[in-house]
């Protein structure tokens, strides 16, 4: 099975370039968990339209997994083998972190997420692929265990500094984080009304 991993440009701010190394690094750090597993693992940069591109490059290959940068940071070697194991299957079975929204799959089937790609070139998102591939493949789609720790990803530096917090969380992003000067506000605060069953945290 091929794992495809895309990693980010980064930018001349600071912290846009900081959370950019960041989120190469952690597809990194995946792309290794999944290699130990069984896959063979590739990062790279999404050139050119989504579709196409992925479709490019799992044409030829048996099974696939699919994450992006940013993605399941708390993703642990259990999960990894349960998603190369899909992978090798040779079913059309999709495993992901939640079929809804999708942030990896894997599938014994890439020829028909291939097909997929190829039929809908202006796909802007692989979130959605798991329902697509059940509704127009006929896959079986399952999720891994742990789906609130396994929707937890980085798109910010906010969503950096949350996470590195975290306890299992890969220490490059704790690292990250500090590297960054990045620091939650009224975290004090937050932890006391969190801890209060009597008070109210509006989220606006």
């Amino acid at each position: 099975p091929r794992d495809w991993s895309s990693d980010v440009c980064s930018s001349d701010l600071p912290l846009t370039r900081g959370l950019a190394d960041a989120r190469g690094a952690l597809a990194a750090h995946l792309a290794g968990l999944l290699a130990r597993a069984g896959a063979r693992s590739t990062v790279e940069p999404v050139t050119g339209p989504l579709a196409a591109w992925l479709a490019d490059r799992l044409d030829g290959e048996a099974g696939a997994i699919v994450t992006g940068s940013g993605s399941v940071p708390l993703l642990r070697p259990a999960d990894a083998a349960r998603l190369v194991a899909v992978a090798a299957s040779g079913r059309p079975a999709v495993l992901t972190n939640n079929r809804w929204s999708s942030d990896l799959l894997a599938t014994g089937d890439a020829p028909a997420l291939v097909a997929l790609l190829r039929a809908m070139p202006d796909l802007a998102a692989d979130n959605g692929l798991p329902r697509l591939l059940a509704e127009r493949a006929g896959a079986t789609v399952a999720e891994l265990p742990g789906r609130e720790r396994l929707a937890l990803d980085i798109d910010t530096p906010l969503d950096l500094a949350l996470v590195a917090r975290v306890r299992g969380a890969p220490a490059l992003l704790r690292t990250a984080a500090a590297d960054l000067g990045i620091t939650i506000p009224r975290l004090d605060a937050l932890r006391v009304t969190v801890r209060d069953p009597r008070a109210e945290l509006l989220v606006a």
